[in-house]
C-alpha cells in the first residue's frame, strides 16, 4: 500500500513535532495509516505501542495495522482484569501494538506502564474533552514517561475550545500548562453562583495560528484531494399529519410549560438533566412520528437507485423498525452491536450485494470505517454536536471514493429538529474557525440555545 504525498508530508510533520502532535486531518484522509507509517519508520524499534480508541473501532484498528505495518503484531486488550506478565513477557513483546478502549483503560494503566511504551495514539482523542473524567485522567496517568503522544481526530473540538485543553496540555505542557489561563485567553470564562463556567470562545484566529505552529496537523478533502468529488448536503423537511403534529404539540407545550415554572436558582443540576432528558423526549417524538416518511423515502431510493445507503439514527425506537422492515437487505450497528459483530455487520455491508442498507446509531457507527461502497447518506435523527454528524458523513466522503457524497437530512418542520438543525449549522462555524482558521462565532451552547428558544416561544 502506497501513502498519498500528502500523507507522506504528514508522517514528515509528525516527526517534525517530535512524534507529539495533534494530527486533525478531515475524517476520510487516512490519519490512522499516517499514524501508523510514522510509528514503523520512526518509533523505537524495542519498545511497544499502546493504541487507545473507542471499543467500536478496536477492530477497525488492527485491519489497518495488518495493511499498513503487516510485520507489526497487535493484540487487543477487552476486559478488566489484566493479563499476568510472566518474566518473558516483556522481551516477547515489546515490539507489539496493543490496542485497547477508553472504557477499560483505567484499569490496565499500571499493566501498560510497565512495558514502557515508546508511543502512545489516542484515537477520537475528543474521548478525553473533560479533564475531570475518570478516563482522561487515566490517559494522563499512562503517558506520563512516554516520549511520543499522537491525539487524533477529525474533530477534537466537538463544542468548545475549552475542551482541546486537556489533549494540548498532554502534547506540549510547556506550551498549554494552565487550564485556567488557555480559558482566559480563547474561552470566555464565566462566573456564576453555580461555579466557573467556560462556554464561550474568543481569540480563535490567534489559537488556529498557536496550534499551526506548534503541534496540529490539519488538512482538509478540497486542499489536498483535488480530484475527490465534492459533498452535498441537502434537508428534506417533513411535514407531520394533523394528528402527528396535535401529538407533538401537546408534548412540547408540557415541556416548556415545565421550563416555565421551574426557577432557574433552584436545583440546577437535577433541572438540567431533567430538561435535557425531557428534550430528548422530544427529540425521539419527532423522529417517531417521522418514520413513515423515512420509509417512503428509502423505497423511493431502492426503487430508483441500484446503489447502497447509509441511514443514520440515534434510538433504537427508531432505528430497529427500520431495519426489522428491511432485515432481509440490510445490517444493523447500534450500541447493542459491538467487537466482532459489528465489524462482521460492516464487512457484510460492504461485500454483499444484496445487502443495500445500514442502519447506524450516530455514535456506535459514526466513525472508524470505510463506507465508500455508498455514495448516500440519510440522516432520519440529528445529533447534539456537528463534530459527530460531520463524522458519519465522512464515512462515504473518503479516500477510495469514486463519486460525489450525497448527505441528506430529514427534518420534521415544526419540531425540536427544525431549531436544533439550524442551531447545529451555526455551531459548525465555531469548529472551522478554530481548526481551520474560518469564520467568527461565539453562542455554542446548543442545550441552552434550544430552552432559549422553546421558552421564548412559550412565552
Amino acid at each position: 500500500m502506497k501513502l498519498y504525498p500528502f500523507q507522506k508530508e504528514g508522517v514528515q510533520r509528525i516527526g517534525g513535532f517530535d512524534g507529539r502532535a495533534l494530527v486533525s486531518d478531515e475524517m476520510g484522509l487516512g490519519k490512522t495509516a499516517q499514524a501508523i507509517r510514522w510509528v514503523r519508520k520512526h518509533a523505537p524499534k524495542n519498545r511497544p505501542v499502546v493504541v487507545i480508541c473507542p471499543a467500536s473501532i478496536k477492530w477497525n484498528w488492527q485491519n489497518e495495522v495488518r495493511l499498513w505495518a503487516p510485520k507489526i503484531k497487535t493484540r487487543i486488550l477487552s476486559t478488566r482484569t489484566p493479563l499476568r506478565i510472566p518474566p518473558s513477557f516483556k522481551k516477547r513483546h515489546t515490539k507489539q501494538i496493543f490496542i485497547i478502549n477508553y472504557d477499560v483503560l483505567s484499569y490496565w494503566v499500571p499493566w501498560l506502564q510497565k512495558l514502557k511504551p515508546a508511543v502512545v495514539i489516542c484515537d477520537e482523542c475528543h474521548a478525553i474533552k473533560s479533564r475531570t473524567t475518570k478516563r482522561t485522567k487515566a490517559v494522563r496517568k499512562l503517558v506520563r514517561r512516554v516520549p511520543h503522544v499522537l491525539m487524533m481526530s477529525g474533530t477534537p473540538l466537538t463544542n468548545r475550545p475549552s475542551e482541546l485543553w486537556p489533549a494540548l496540555n498532554i502534547i506540549d505542557p510547556d506550551r498549554f500548562p494552565s487550564f485556567f489561563k488557555f480559558c482566559e485567553r480563547f474561552a470566555r470564562p464565566k462566573k456564576t453562583i453555580w461555579g466557573w463556567k467556560f462556554d464561550g470562545a474568543k481569540n480563535l484566529d490567534i489559537l488556529h495560528r498557536i496550534l499551526t505552529k506548534r503541534c496540529m496537523i490539519r488538512r482538509r478533502k478540497k486542499d489536498v484531494l483535488k480530484d475527490l468529488p465534492s459533498k452535498t448536503r441537502s434537508i428534506v423537511p417533513v411535514e407531520l399529519s394533523p394528528k402527528d403534529m396535535k401529538t407533538y404539540q401537546k408534548a412540547e407545550a408540557d415541556y416548556i410549560n415545565w421550563l416555565l415554572r421551574v426557577a432557574p436558582h433552584k436545583a440546577k443540576s437535577a433541572r438540567k438533566a431533567i430538561s435535557l432528558s425531557k428534550m430528548m423526549g422530544l427529540k425521539r417524538l419527532a423522529a417517531e412520528l417521522k418514520l413513515p416518511w423515512a420509509m417512503q423515502w428509502i423505497e423511493d431510493f431502492l426503487e430508483e437507485t441500484k446503489g447502497k445507503l447509509i441511514v443514520f439514527g440515534i434510538h433504537r425506537r427508531v432505528l430497529l423498525p427500520l431495519y426489522e422492515k428491511y432485515r432481509k437487505i440490510s445490517v444493523l450497528v447500534n450500541g447493542d452491536v459491538i467487537g466482532r459483530k459489528k465489524q462482521e455487520a460492516i464487512d457484510l455491508f460492504k461485500l454483499s450485494k444484496k445487502r443495500r442498507l445500514f442502519f447506524g446509531n450516530i455514535q456506535a457507527a459514526g466513525v472508524g470505517w470505510n463506507g465508500t461502497v455508498a455514495s448516500t447518506v440519510l440522516f432520519v435523527e440529528i445529533g447534539w454536536t456537528p463534530g459527530e454528524m460531520v463524522q458519519a458523513e465522512d464515512r462515504i466522503h473518503r479516500i477510495g471514493t469514486t463519486k460525489g457524497a450525497i448527505i441528506v437530512y430529514m427534518v420534521a418542520k415544526g419540531t425540536i429538529e427544525h431549531k436544533l438543525c439550524k442551531i447545529v449549522q451555526a455551531k459548525a462555524e465555531v469548529l472551522d474557525q478554530t481548526l481551520d482558521g474560518e469564520i467568527q462565532s461565539d453562542s455554542i451552547n446548543i442545550h441552552k440555545q434550544l430552552e432559549r428558544l422553546l421558552t421564548k416561544k412559550g412565552a
